[in-house]
């Protein structure tokens, strides 16, 4: 029998072949040309970036700086791959202070464009330029142009077709716009200027960072609430929205670890921690967040483009933002919240509700809601109308009507007062200890969290490989009600879906929910005035704590409208 030969499957790819797909890992589209052309001009000192695109960046980039600039020996080799000035052996990259290092970035450039850089180091006015295409240098010479770089990028992907045809210039324009509006957040103090197909869209003028925030997202300056926190290892700065003002999506959140765009999950959930109690799940604030570290604890040669890094104190950032915001936003010192932000229906804008005196007071709160003392002085003058849908208590107070929703608002006043005692949890012990089994996994996680549950009340010890004896926890609890919060606690730990440094929080919340006026209940008149008082003299914030609203507000004149009549 004839032995058929085996064909070879295995071959070494063409080199040409193989540096169109390298390519093609750090330059994606137009947007990432940018980012890669900026992230050079910064590194050269560039204090004003102009930037012009023609098709969406497809057809041509014109990035010009004004910063160092190339020396004639320096730029004849700037396009040639793993040539960069930031690193000399591997070890540099763990002491960088800049934002590129690979030298990747013009030479896949260079490969999939027709490029033409252009870069003078002095003021004589002589300049070096170089040709490039597909790799190839074409053309060198001298030209006029003042101190700086300008690097122009024509034909992008004209020898990947199939690449250039998955670009489409309408979206590849929006993804620009971002990309400049992520490294001028990134760098408050360099201009950057964008032209679209010859039209100015976009002029920045180098600002601080807060101003330049406010310039990003102008509609929001007065909604923004600064905050900074540092230690002998981290920095941390940044400006965040009110939780009154809330988005479906996270895109308007920014990160910045040393002037480095980033998103990591993990500072995503530090949001989510802090503002789990303020506004509702699935809703998220704008902002911009800068942390500044040892470069020693980042390893940024993670992915082609940059787009990732590794951090190597990730959970010593995660506590050290946490506490940074929270003690922005949940002070020990409550919040004074405007009742102008309280939600209106959205025919009006002209409900309009003023404190008539500031009150100092401490906050002080009733886990059974009894009556508030009576204040002569200090009130503010309303009048109780009843509860409607046995949901909403309604009250009259100058030319508005309010509805608040009874359940949320109590439980915002329990979580409060539960809150304000939670560092003494009080415990008690338990007459017979209680044996619980979970999984392996979760015991794992129980044991590594010990501590935390101990401080918010449960103590217990291992049992064998899948059980634990429960011996005290928490002094509010019923008997019958610990168990099934302290099982779905250790579920959720497990699960990710709470961070361990909010197993008291989440205690809290249940605990607060599980002890308030429930839609379908009756609220005697003086547990409602007892609450419409806490509501609108105390003003503790106007979400439940997990941040729905439970205050609306009808104007007079908005009512008087519906029915045809001047008010």
């Amino acid at each position: 029998m004839k032995r058929i030969k085996a064909m070879n499957k295995i071959k070494k790819l063409p080199i040409e072949v193989y540096e169109k797909i390298k390519a093609g890992e750090v330059i994606e589209d137009p947007s990432s040309v940018i980012r890669e052309l900026i992230d050079n001009s910064i590194d050269a000192k560039a204090k004003n970036i102009h930037v012009e695109i023609e098709e969406g960046g497809i057809g041509k980039i014109l990035l010009s700086d004004d910063g160092e600039g190339m020396g004639k020996e320096d730029l004849e080799i700037s396009y040639q791959q793993h040539t960069t000035s930031k690193i000399e052996k591997f070890e540099d990259i763990f002491a960088l202070q800049t934002n590129g290092f690979r030298g990747e970035a013009l030479s896949s450039i260079a490969r999939v464009s027709q490029l033409k850089i252009v870069s003078c180091t002095d003021e004589s006015g002589g300049a070096n330029y170089i040709v490039i295409e597909g790799g190839k240098l074409l053309k060198s010479g001298i030209e006029a142009r003042p101190k700086g770089t300008s690097i122009e990028v024509s034909s992008l992907f004209y020898n990947v077709p199939v690449r250039r045809n998955f670009l489409s210039p309408v979206k590849e324009i929006k993804k620009i716009k971002e990309e400049i509006l992520v490294k001028a957040l990134c760098h408050p103090e360099v201009s950057f200027y964008l032209k679209i197909n010859k039209n100015p869209v976009l002029s920045l003028a180098a600002a601080d960072w807060e101003d330049r925030m406010t310039e990003v997202f102008p509609d929001q300056k007065d909604n923004f609430i600064s905050f900074a926190r540092k230690s002998p290892d981290i920095t941390v700065k940044g400006v965040i929205t009110e939780p009154h003002v809330s988005w479906n999506t996270s895109s308007h959140l920014y990160f910045f670890i040393n002037n480095r765009a980033v998103r990591p999950r993990f500072l995503y959930g530090v949001v989510n921690s802090v503002f789990s109690s303020l506004i509702p799940k699935g809703r998220y604030p704008a902002g911009a967040i800068y942390l500044y570290i040892s470069p020693s604890h980042i390893d940024p040669n993670v992915h082609p483009s940059k787009k990732e890094i590794k951090i190597l104190i990730e959970d010593q950032l995660f506590r050290f933002v946490y506490h940074a915001l929270k003690e922005v936003f949940h002070p020990s010192e409550k919040k004074q919240e405007d009742l102008s932000q309280i939600k209106k229906f959205p025919e009006t804008s002209e409900t309009k509700i003023e404190k008539k005196q500031e009150k100092e007071e401490e906050l002080t709160l009733d886990f059974q809601g009894a009556d508030l003392p009576e204040e002569q002085s200090n009130s503010i003058d309303y009048k109780y109308l009843g509860t409607v849908f046995q949901t909403y208590l309604m009250a009259e107070i100058d030319d508005n009507l309010l509805f608040i929703d009874f359940h949320a608002a109590h439980e915002r006043k329990r979580y409060e007062a539960l809150k304000s005692r939670a560092d003494k949890m009080e415990t008690q012990g338990l007459l017979s200890p209680r044996i619980l089994n979970f999984s392996r996994l979760e015991i794992e996680k129980v044991s590594e969290q010990r501590d935390i549950f101990k401080e918010i009340g449960f103590s217990f010890y291992l049992f064998g490989e899948n059980s634990i004896v429960v011996e005290s926890v928490p002094a509010f609890y019923q008997v019958k009600d610990w168990e099934n919060d302290f099982k779905d606690l250790i579920h959720t730990l497990n699960s990710k879906s709470v961070e361990p440094e909010n197993l008291k929080d989440e205690l809290l919340k249940r605990e607060a929910c599980r002890g308030s006026y429930m839609s379908g209940e009756t609220v005697p008149p003086n547990e409602a005035h007892a609450l419409i008082k806490e509501v609108l003299e105390e003003r503790f914030p106007l979400t439940c704590p997990h941040g729905r609203p439970f205050i609306y507000s009808m104007s007079k004149k908005q009512l008087a409208g519906n029915f045809l009549r001047k008010s």
